[in-house]
């Protein structure tokens, strides 16, 4: 996966995402941020065991389409 963005934008849409991510849970994919390339677009998604954040905006440039889950 590799994108393109403005750094103002990743990190308005990141922030109040960040408040979601599960840090003591057991399953290693609710542990971190999920970051998805679709359609030209970039979807962040954050998760704990009872709620969830997902933040949809437009990318500057898509080279690789793909997902990755960051801690």
């Amino acid at each position: 996966m590799k994108f393109t963005v403005s750094k103002s934008t990743f990190i308005n849409k990141l922030t109040p995402a960040m408040g979601t991510v599960s840090n003591k849970g057991t399953i290693t994919a609710i542990e971190g941020v999920l970051i998805e390339t679709i359609d030209g677009q970039i979807r962040i998604s954050t998760y704990d065991m009872t709620k969830g954040v997902r933040s949809t905006f437009e990318a500057v440039s898509i080279e690789e389409e793909g997902k990755y889950i960051i801690n």
